[in-house]
């Protein structure tokens, strides 16, 4: 079924060139990290890079032909697991791309390490990985690997991706502190929680904005209040406490970042009692936000997973139709 649905996509040109800019340059990154800053400085980002980075320590093996090689059976299970052709290929071009300009760089220009610091190396190399993983998430693969495999074992299995990922890292972290030294390992972990966070961060942004919970008995005037001042439409539902037998009003509104203090200063004028929990939140779209459609040029913004591969526009005027 999902396989007859696939086929009835049409592929959008100019989304097709946004997916293939998007896993280049991603490579890209990644591969100057591995070559300018982690590679020369025996530092090991984690997954098959990782791998590889040790055994070109022991064999002498280029870092690149160990991920191509290591990626091989893997992708063939994701094949086979995932289902779909279109769940492999951003993989396997952003694997191909990323292995051999780390093996082909290096013989056609001469690479100089920017420093001989090992922390402002680890630090740019997990910035670097982290900015280049994140575009090519985005643009709806990954640099294969453990990546891959933690996909396979949560659509399996149930695990979640956290999980497999950690699984994978502390191994791959144990190999570095065995063949480099436990200081390299500790400068490896500065690279994967760098990275990690860089990821999140160009797939999600900075998280600007903030979800307001508000109990108050002034429930009316506080909604009031906050459409008239603050231009926000406010959500309103009745709730009751677990412990007593009492009902109450609730109230949420998204948000920005620089309204936070100016909404707190406003439900304390109207009632000073009101209890406001504050959430952070990732993205925020629609109404006084940003829009649910594409913004950039070439649909960069966009983000292609499961439901955007499986799912298309005749299928939703259906869904939505009554």
């Amino acid at each position: 079924m999902e396989q007859q649905i696939e086929k009835r996509i049409n592929v959008n040109p100019r989304y097709l060139i946004s997916r293939i800019a998007l896993l280049t340059v991603g490579a890209l990154f990644g591969a100057i990290a591995v070559i300018l800053f982690l590679l020369p400085n025996q530092i090991a980002p984690t997954g098959l890079s990782g791998i590889g980075v040790i055994l070109n320590e022991v064999t002498g093996i280029s870092v690149g032909l160990v991920v191509i090689l290591g990626n091989i059976p893997v992708q063939i299970l994701a094949y086979r697991e995932l289902f779909a052709w279109r769940a492999v290929l951003p993989t396997v071009y952003a694997v191909l791309v990323y292995s051999l300009t780390i093996d082909l760089v290096p013989t056609l220009v001469d690479i100089q390490t920017i420093s001989d610091d090992l922390l402002l190396n680890a630090i740019f190399g997990g910035l670097l990985i982290g900015v280049g993983g994140g575009l090519i998430y985005r643009a709806g693969g990954t640099l294969g690997g453990t990546s891959s495999l933690a996909r396979i074992l949560r659509k399996r299995y149930g695990t979640s991706l956290s999980t497999a990922s950690l699984f994978t890292d502390v191994i791959i972290l144990a190999g570095v502190g065995l063949v480099f030294g436990w200081e390299a390992a500790l400068y490896a972990l500065i690279v994967l929680f760098i990275s990690r966070a860089m990821s999140d961060y160009v797939l999600d942004g900075t998280g600007d904005s903030y979800t307001v919970l508000i109990i108050s008995h002034k429930a009316k005037p506080v909604a009031r209040a906050i459409n008239e001042v603050l231009h926000h439409q406010t959500t309103m539902w009745q709730a009751g406490n677990a412990h007593k037998d009492e009902e109450y009003t609730l109230l949420m509104v998204s948000i920005s970042r620089p309204e936070m203090y100016g909404l707190r200063q406003l439900v304390e004028q109207i009632d000073e009692k009101a209890f406001v929990a504050i959430l952070s939140t990732q993205a925020t779209y629609g109404k006084e936000f940003q829009g649910l459609s594409s913004h950039l040029p070439l649909r960069f913004d966009e983000v292609e997973d499961a439901v955007s591969r499986h799912v298309d526009s005749e299928d939703l005027d259906e869904k939505a139709s009554p």
